[in-house]
Protein backbone atom coordinates (compact mmCIF):
# COMPACT_ATOMS: atom_id res chain seq x y z
CA UNK A 1 0.00 0.00 0.00
CA UNK A 2 0.82 3.31 -0.58
CA UNK A 3 0.51 4.89 2.65
CA UNK A 4 3.39 1.96 4.22
CA UNK A 5 5.59 3.75 1.86
CA UNK A 6 8.51 6.07 2.72
CA UNK A 7 7.07 9.67 1.94
CA UNK A 8 8.88 10.31 -1.06
CA UNK A 9 8.70 7.30 -2.18
CA UNK A 10 4.75 7.53 -2.19
CA UNK A 11 4.97 10.79 -3.94
CA UNK A 12 7.01 9.66 -6.66
CA UNK A 13 4.33 6.95 -7.04
CA UNK A 14 1.42 8.69 -7.14
CA UNK A 15 2.90 11.75 -9.17
CA UNK A 16 3.78 8.88 -11.92
CA UNK A 17 0.23 7.39 -11.19
CA UNK A 18 -1.72 10.50 -11.59
CA UNK A 19 0.59 11.75 -14.82
CA UNK A 20 -0.66 8.39 -16.82
CA UNK A 21 -4.37 9.54 -15.90
CA UNK A 22 -4.27 12.88 -17.84
CA UNK A 23 -6.03 13.30 -20.79
CA UNK A 24 -3.29 15.59 -21.69
CA UNK A 25 -3.87 19.48 -23.56
CA UNK A 26 -6.93 19.94 -25.87
CA UNK A 27 -6.64 19.54 -29.22
CA UNK A 28 -7.34 22.57 -32.10
CA UNK A 29 -10.65 22.86 -32.70
CA UNK A 30 -11.94 20.67 -35.82
CA UNK A 31 -15.19 22.22 -36.11
CA UNK A 32 -16.80 23.61 -33.27
CA UNK A 33 -14.37 25.13 -30.61
CA UNK A 34 -17.22 25.03 -27.91
CA UNK A 35 -18.02 21.74 -28.22
CA UNK A 36 -14.22 20.74 -28.98
CA UNK A 37 -13.96 22.02 -25.22
CA UNK A 38 -17.09 20.24 -23.54
CA UNK A 39 -15.77 17.04 -24.99
CA UNK A 40 -12.10 17.39 -23.34
CA UNK A 41 -13.50 18.66 -20.38
CA UNK A 42 -15.69 15.62 -20.09
CA UNK A 43 -12.56 13.30 -20.26
CA UNK A 44 -10.12 15.52 -18.15
CA UNK A 45 -9.09 15.40 -14.68
CA UNK A 46 -10.31 17.81 -12.24
CA UNK A 47 -6.58 18.83 -11.84
CA UNK A 48 -6.38 19.19 -15.68
CA UNK A 49 -10.09 21.18 -15.58
CA UNK A 50 -8.94 23.58 -12.92
CA UNK A 51 -5.27 24.42 -14.35
CA UNK A 52 -6.99 25.18 -18.30
CA UNK A 53 -9.81 26.92 -16.81
CA UNK A 54 -7.14 28.94 -14.30
CA UNK A 55 -4.42 30.01 -17.58
CA UNK A 56 -7.24 31.04 -19.78
CA UNK A 57 -9.41 32.80 -17.26
CA UNK A 58 -6.05 34.81 -16.41
CA UNK A 59 -5.74 35.10 -20.71
CA UNK A 60 -8.72 36.94 -20.63
CA UNK A 61 -9.28 40.75 -20.83
CA UNK A 62 -10.34 42.49 -17.69
CA UNK A 63 -13.89 42.80 -19.48
CA UNK A 64 -13.77 39.33 -20.54
CA UNK A 65 -13.23 38.42 -17.12
CA UNK A 66 -15.78 40.24 -15.97
CA UNK A 67 -18.52 38.85 -18.46
CA UNK A 68 -17.23 34.90 -16.96
CA UNK A 69 -17.53 35.78 -13.74
CA UNK A 70 -21.28 37.21 -14.23
CA UNK A 71 -21.94 34.38 -16.25
CA UNK A 72 -20.77 32.04 -13.74
CA UNK A 73 -22.43 33.74 -10.55
CA UNK A 74 -25.81 33.98 -12.63
CA UNK A 75 -25.62 30.36 -12.86
CA UNK A 76 -24.57 29.67 -9.24
CA UNK A 77 -27.64 31.41 -8.46
CA UNK A 78 -30.00 29.78 -10.76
Amino acid sequence: MIAECDPLDAALIMSDALERMRIGAPVPPLMNALDEAKDWASFATPFERKAWLLACFNACTPKEQAGFLAHVTAKASA
